[in-house]
């Protein structure tokens, strides 16, 4: 179950207001087992609750509400998230309770092939629409996505994918003009000096 925290609106400014509640029932005790989980972002309690056996379509079919994702690439992204298993370690967020209802994640990627180690996942309301937009950028470090959070207007960092990253360098690597071409051992002409002896 997902639920929102009013309460948090009193509490300590920015702090995450999303609970997940993951209920265990116990037939042979007759006994309910419960724990009790806090994000800023539904997908990242989605996947708390993943983690723990719920399903996610079960998930997907009750996570109707007034507020509707504004494009496709929201839609992927929480879907990303959603399904990120324990690939990102969040690190830090903030929850901001008034208008315009931004939210920003910083979040450490454990994938043994991240080109950008630290995301930030960037959630923005459209309160004439009724709808949301969620963006993910990469950083370098921590202090680089701390930084990024001081103006949150800034447009995000895009997120480079390793074979981007190899294609960007391949395209900006230039050879000296003082380094001769390598000719492949195979298109070499044959050798006329005599062996050598032994």
């Amino acid at each position: 179950m997902i639920a929102f925290d009013k309460s948090a609106i009193y509490g300590v400014p920015g702090e995450p207001d999303i609970i997940a509640v993951h209920l265990e029932r116990d037939n042979v005790t007759g006994t309910i087992r419960a724990a009790m989980e806090t994000e800023a972002l539904v997908p990242l309690a989605e996947r708390w609750l993943i983690a723990r056996g719920a399903d996610p379509e079960q998930l997907a079919s009750s996570a109707a509400t007034p507020i509707r994702p504004a494009d496709p690439l929201t839609r992927r992204i929480e879907e990303s998230l959603r399904s990120s298993g324990d690939r990102f370690t969040v690190r830090d967020s903030y929850t901001d309770e008034g208008e315009p209802y931004d939210i920003w994640v910083i979040a450490q990627d454990t994938a043994p092939a991240a080109t950008d180690p630290v995301r930030v996942f960037h959630y923005q309301r459209q309160v004439d629409d009724g709808t949301y937009t969620v963006r993910e950028g990469g950083f370098p470090d921590l202090d680089a996505a701390y930084a990024w959070t001081r103006d949150t207007s800034v447009p995000l960092p895009p997120v480079t994918s390793p074979s981007a990253r190899a294609t960007a360098a391949r395209q900006t690597t230039i050879p000296t003009s003082d380094t001769p071409p390598l000719t492949p051992a195979s298109a070499r002409p044959p050798s006329t000096g005599r062996p050598r002896s032994r």
